[in-house]
């Protein structure tokens, strides 16, 4: 009869080591896939969240209004300036504020720890008429897109009024791009604005007041 014969001590110990190290192994895998995942994770809903919100600003940009306001002349100026570091606007289609109300949305590039940012803020008007240039307004919301390399902002249209209306029949206006566009000086609000992010360019055409508006304007104005 033959007796069994049973692992040694010193096998038993080889085999709890490999087993160690292969638990270890796998316990290393299992934390850097989870680290990666959840990095690549919020990486795409951070790429998510900006994508909705660019969505958002397109439509706040395409419904920006030619709103008109009072200096302290009391001569009626479009409500919009646009300068190197962003622009202000009044739009339909504010991204937090109710859909019924318009608001005043400033979006503008800011240093942010070394980097250059994207940022939008916005102004609801639901309890607020909004009628002179120097007005104070509660821009309670914002949000920080993303950063660029570079952001460059220009804006199309007219000198002035009077050089886009009170001009000969047979003169046709001169519009161009400029760095600056100041509603209070030109009395208008521009036709395009563009907003260039690193090589990439993004235009905008925008609604503009007719020629009959401005005559209701001075009218109201006057009187």
């Amino acid at each position: 009869m033959k007796s069994s014969k049973g692992f040694t001590l010193v096998e038993l110990l080889v085999t709890m080591a490999l087993v160690s190290l292969m638990l270890t192994l796998a316990t290393y895998s299992f934390n850097q896939y989870s680290s990666f995942w959840a990095k690549e994770l919020g990486d795409f809903d951070n790429v998510t969240a900006d994508a909705k919100f660019i969505s958002l600003m397109d439509k706040a940009i395409s419904n920006a209004l030619p709103y008109f306001v009072e200096n302290n002349k009391n001569e009626l100026g479009g409500y919009f300036l646009g300068r190197d570091e962003g622009f202000t606007f009044v739009t339909t289609a504010p991204i937090f504020s109710s859909d019924s109300y318009d608001a005043v949305v400033r979006i503008l590039k800011e240093q942010i720890n070394g980097a250059e940012y994207l940022v939008y803020e916005e102004a609801p008007l639901n309890q607020i008429k909004l009628s002179s240039y120097k007005q104070e307004l509660d821009f309670k919301f914002r949000v920080v897109l993303f950063s660029a390399n570079s952001i460059a902002f220009s804006y199309y249209g007219a000198e002035s009024i009077e050089s886009k209306y009170l001009v000969d029949e047979m003169e046709v206006p001169v519009k161009k791009w400029y760095k600056d566009y100041d509603g209070e000086k030109t009395k208008l609000s521009p036709e395009k604005l563009a907003i260039n992010i690193n090589e990439t360019r993004f235009e905008w055409s925008l609604a503009t007041e007719s020629q009959e508006m401005w005559g209701m304007s001075n009218y109201y104005a006057e009187e």
